[in-house]
């Protein structure tokens, strides 16, 4: 890794950061609750400045791992604190959009990223396979139009879904087929006007990170043409389907499928980007870096919807579950719940990049 690489992935993660706490902030303010600090950064302050007009204090903190915004009254009312400014006191939808609001803006900014992507794409993609990648004899890969690839797909075939899961785009195609195509399994095709099942289909796979996955690139797809509803579809399925790819492989890593060797912090995104900007052709190295910061912003928006302690969904969790039971939970209850949240978060943050460097260097 180059120094330029490391400091660009801090400038990175810190604009995600100061979106996500902006989205509280204005939030905050909209609905009259008290702010006390706002701060990009954890740990010491490298500056602060406080404003005469409102009282907020901004803070540039030493640690790139966090920020915060600092309300009154999001725990529990202190006695010198204004009440009406409490958030604690606020209406329950309040607080689920400042709550939320965070979240909500790395997931916009992560649908403009990828608005600008879809902008910059010569042509999209469709699920309809026009013909098939073979690598003959001599090592060279062809493009032929024979019926069938080997594979159990045929010419024509339109591909409707990949195990249970529908597919709506070529980037539902190419990511299902990689999660769950290493073993048989069954795909179903409109072919000649005709729905069918291709049972136990297999495909060719490859290993990384000690983890298989099947391969799709012997599938040349359809081309869709580009124009203005053609560029929004896009936009928008894409952007769901990156979605629907985190989620489903938080789910793979949380259910056992990948082991922890697949999970990477701060240092393996470091990682990550270095190797994107020197492995891209000229041409695709803006596009490759914008795909990893749309991915990484629509992921912070996620995991903090997660209903874990600390994070964003566990304080949604409970005003939930104070519309459910009439009454809010008890602050000191709640914060105790979060304290631990956040000292497990901590934990996991410290083996996840313990991990990466051990990876790294090859211990």
């Amino acid at each position: 890794m180059n120094i330029l690489t490391i400091i660009g992935m801090i400038l990175i993660f810190g604009f995600l950061i100061f979106i996500h706490e902006l989205g509280h902030f204005i939030t905050a303010r909209l609905f009259k609750v008290g702010v006390n600090e706002f701060s990009l950064g954890m740990g010491p302050a490298l500056f602060s400045r406080t404003s005469r007009k409102s009282g907020i204090k901004y803070s540039l903190r030493a640690l790139p791992i966090g920020g915060y915004v600092s309300m009154v009254g999001e725990d529990k009312l202190e006695a010198d604190d204004d009440a009406s400014l409490a958030l604690c006191r606020k209406p329950a939808w309040q607080r689920f959009i400042v709550m939320a609001a965070g979240a909500a803006m790395n997931l916009l900014f992560g649908f403009i990223i990828m608005f600008c992507m879809v902008l910059r794409q010569e042509q999209f993609y469709g699920t309809t396979v026009d013909s098939f990648i073979i690598q003959a004899e001599d090592g060279m890969y062809y493009r032929t139009y024979d019926s069938y690839s080997g594979y159990g797909l045929k010419v024509g075939d339109e591909i409707l879904m990949v195990g249970n899961e529908p597919i709506r785009i070529y980037n539902d195609l190419s990511f299902e087929i990689m999660r769950v195509g290493a073993e048989p399994t069954n795909v179903t095709v409109m072919r000649d006007g005709v729905r069918t099942v291709l049972v136990d289909v297999k495909f060719p796979t490859y290993t990384e990170r000690g983890i298989v996955f099947a391969d799709s690139s012997f599938i040349y797809p359809n081309i869709i043409s580009k124009n203005p509803l053609t560029v929004l579809h896009q936009t928008l399925m894409q952007s769901v389907s990156t979605v629907r790819m985190i989620y489903e492989s938080l789910f793979d890593t949380l259910s056992g499928r990948y082991g922890m060797e697949a999970v990477s912090g701060p240092v393996g995104v470091v990682e990550t980007l270095n190797d994107t900007v020197q492995q891209s052709e000229k041409g695709y190295k803006l596009r490759n870096v914008m795909y990893i910061v749309m991915v990484l912003t629509i992921n912070l928006g996620i995991m903090n919807l997660l209903p874990f302690p600390a994070l964003d969904g566990g304080r949604i969790f409970f005003i939930f579950v104070e519309l459910l039971r009439g009454k809010p939970v008890k602050p000191e209850f709640e914060g105790y719940i979060h304290l631990a949240g956040m000292v497990v978060l901590m934990m996991f943050m410290v083996f996840v990049t313990f991990n990466d460097i051990v990876r790294i260097i090859g211990i």
